[in-house]
């Protein structure tokens, strides 16, 4: 197969890199990668004869963003809990409702919907890498999520949160999407089954999500457990040496800090998702003060990187904390994100050798006009940040390769996935008001653009073995048509000596 070559010219480049170099910069793409930057584009048609020139003329471009921490189930319900205090979430019938059908009975074409959407509604708002943190709850939203994913072309990691999610992933093999073990309940966690988890994640070299300390009443459960603060408790068992997604972390004791700062560890943290959750702020102020870095997520609603951006910043100024500068703000959700998730080797900035992930926005409107500026990036960039949005990206290659072209997504019907949310909104909708609802026409579908391979899985009636440590969920799934194999089961019983490591969901 011949070298796919790409010379993309006239754009002005901020490349996220540690140096903020910034300016109308060439980039020579070969493949997936980010082959040279910077030469004049003369030299490099001269080089390249039969690249294809891409001018970018009147475009910003960034490196692809990173949503570090994402619930894709959001996408749909948080429209229902728009308004609502997180803490009121469980006194609000429709909401208790809407949560319970997709987390409990939704089948495996409505998730798959729910993640399809989400999913491509990221791909617009410019992202090119998630981490999806999925749900503990039905066989098959690890099915949905996946083939979801895999659909929208992100490149990604996905929480496993039981045994059966375990035993599917080890039989897929998929570059573009890893895998990551869960820990989220602070009730049930025992030294039994952290141990199961940490043996599990170094056999198949998966990351942990450390998902604890989300309240302070699950900080307060650690200390009465453990006798130690959460900090120090990933101290003593040493997950910092592991690679670990540190999100939601709200309370702190005093030695923390310094654990937190050699650990070298980015703390997790969705702007967006705390102001509309009514959630708490964690001490931003103090982590600062102990240059503790940050890394930006979506967590709960529509991801959109510039807009959760601008959240982070508005934060700042209600605590009179000094401003961050641009640049440092671009990396909350590029070069920081990605060292949070530890993929910072292959992307996060535009640099020779990373992955060709590129972002860009149309700045030939007026209003967006002065980004182009090439005598102060650091104004051109402050300006993107705060008068840019989601709707303003117009391209986005990932792995060298446009998915979205002149804001056209080009592996999915878009009146597609205008259907699917009309008709997943109405089910949810009368799911709530206890309504039936005619099903629809199912939608066409658009041929990805690359065609993944994965191992064959086995057929669902068999039985799934239990993975030490980790609870096993629903057995008895209806076959289900989809572009994910369904879970593969074995016969073992499971010993009467087996124990839990993850309990239920938290029930919000």
């Amino acid at each position: 197969m011949a070298d796919s070559k790409k010379i993309i010219t006239n754009g002005f480049v901020v490349t996220g890199d540690a140096q903020n170099h910034a300016g109308k910069l060439s980039l020579l793409l070969i493949n997936d990668r980010i082959a040279d930057i910077g030469k004049h584009t003369d030299i490099l048609k001269h080089l390249y004869p039969d690249a294809e020139v891409i001018d970018a003329a009147g475009k910003v471009i960034l490196p692809g963003f990173i949503d570090a921490h994402f619930s894709g189930e959001s996408f749909l319900l948080h429209s229902f809990t728009l308004g609502h205090p997180r803490d009121k979430w469980k006194r609000v019938p429709s909401i208790r409702k809407a949560m319970e059908y997709v987390r409990e009975t939704a089948s495996l074409e409505e998730l798959s919907s729910m993640y399809r959407l989400a999913y491509f509604a990221a791909l617009r708002s410019g992202i090119t890498t998630i981490a999806e943190f999925g749900m503990d709850h039905l066989d098959f939203s690890f099915r949905a999520a996946f083939d979801s994913m895999q659909r929208a072309e992100l490149r990604g990691f996905l929480g496993l949160h039981n045994a059966d999610q375990i035993e599917a992933a080890r039989l897929i093999s998929q570059p573009s999407i890893k895998f990551a073990l869960v820990i989220e309940n602070e009730s049930d966690l025992t030294t039994y089954g952290l141990q199961s988890t940490i043996r599990t994640a170094k056999e198949h070299q998966w990351p942990i999500i450390l998902h604890l300390g989300q309240t302070p009443e699950g900080s307060e459960t650690i200390k009465r457990n453990f006798r130690t603060s959460i900090i120090q408790f990933y101290h003593e068992y040493r997950l910092f040496d592991l690679p670990v997604h540190i999100a939601h972390l709200v309370s702190f004791d005093d030695q923390d800090y310094d654990l937190l700062a050699k650990s070298k560890k980015p703390l997790i943290f969705s702007p967006n998702s705390i102001l509309k959750k009514g959630t708490l702020i964690p001490p931003l102020g103090e982590l600062s003060k102990h240059k503790i870095p940050f890394a930006l997520g979506t967590d709960w609603g529509t991801p959109a990187p510039l807009e959760n951006i601008r959240a982070y910043s508005s934060i700042l100024q209600s605590l009179s904390l000094p401003a961050e500068k641009p640049f440092s703000l671009l990396a909350l959700h590029t070069r920081n994100a990605a060292q949070a998730l530890g993929i910072a080797a292959e992307t996060g900035s535009i640099e020779t050798g990373k992955k060709a992930d590129l972002v860009f926005f149309d700045a030939r409107d007026f209003r967006l006009h002065s980004t182009l500026s090439e005598d102060n990036p650091e104004m051109s960039l402050r300006l993107l940040l705060e008068e840019a949005g989601s709707r303003d990206v117009c391209d986005v290659i990932i792995h060298g390769e446009f998915y979205i072209r002149e804001r056209h997504i080009l592996t999915y019907a878009e009146e597609d996935l205008i259907r699917e949310s009309d008709q997943l909104l109405k089910t949810v909708h009368a799911r709530v008001a206890e309504k039936s609802v005619p099903p629809e026409n199912p939608p066409s579908k658009i041929l990805s653009i690359n065609s993944f391979h994965q191992q064959p899985m086995a057929d669902e009636d068999e039985e799934i073995p239990m993975e030490e440590g980790f609870r096993i969920v629903k057995k008895n799934l209806e076959k289900q048509d989809g572009d994910v194999p369904p879970i593969k089961r074995h016969a073992p019983e499971l010993p009467n000596t087996t124990r839990r490591v993850f309990g239920d969901e938290e029930d919000i």
